[in-house]
This record gives structure tokens, C-alpha cells and sequence, in this order.
């Protein structure tokens, strides 16, 4: 990039920071970890305790409840993680299909 075209980019950022009450709009933030492979996603699964809805991100599992719908699930995530997650369409990952092969175990450590 040359310096002139720097420059402008400053002044363009300098006059965007300058802006009255301006906020991003709350889709954006969701919208970007989806894009860049960092959103949070859940599957509704069987267990040995009932359904389940599990939600992880690439780095790992970040919920497992035994919420009443999706729904309530979402907004229990929301306000726990302060973001929002969607209902994968995916195979689960690693990660969560290592869970529920330890949950349905008979070797797992009985509490």
C-alpha cells in the first residue's frame, strides 16, 4: 500500500471513530466467526440421560444441556456466552461424538 493511500485509509478510520453513537449492527459479530470457522454450533443428540443439546466451536465443546426445545437451548446459550449459535447440519465433531461415546459407556465412572 503507498502512502498516500495509507493516509486516506487513516483518515477514513479517524472520521468512522468520529461518528456520533454508532454501533455495528448486532448480526455482525455471528456473521464473522461463521465466515472465519470460529462459530459456536449444537446438535440435539440422544443419551443415556435423554436428549441432549450439545454446542462447540473449534476449540471444543462450550455447552451441554438437557434444555425443553432449540430454542430454549439458543436462548440459554445466548445469555451464558453473550453470542449467538446455530443448529448444526453437520456430523458433530470429535470432540462432542468422544462425549456421548463416554456417556453411553459402561465403563464410565458411575457418580
Amino acid at each position: 500500500m503507498n502512502r498516500s493511500a495509507k493516509k486516506s485509509l487513516s483518515a477514513v478510520l479517524r472520521e468512522l471513530r468520529d461518528l456520533p453513537g454508532h454501533q455495528a449492527p448486532a448480526s455482525l459479530l455471528p456473521a464473522v466467526l461463521k465466515r472465519v470457522g470460529l462459530a459456536d454450533l449444537y446438535w440435539k443428540l440422544d443419551s443415556p440421560v435423554g436428549e441432549v443439546f450439545v454446542a462447540a466451536s473449534p476449540a471444543g465443546i462450550s455447552m451441554v444441556s438437557r434444555a425443553t426445545s432449540p430454542e430454549a437451548f439458543e436462548r440459554s446459550f445466548e445469555r451464558l456466552h453473550g453470542r449467538t449459535i446455530s443448529r448444526a447440519t453437520s456430523r458433530p465433531p470429535a470432540a462432542v461424538r468422544a462425549l456421548l461415546k463416554n456417556l453411553k459407556s459402561r465403563d464410565r465412572v458411575k457418580l
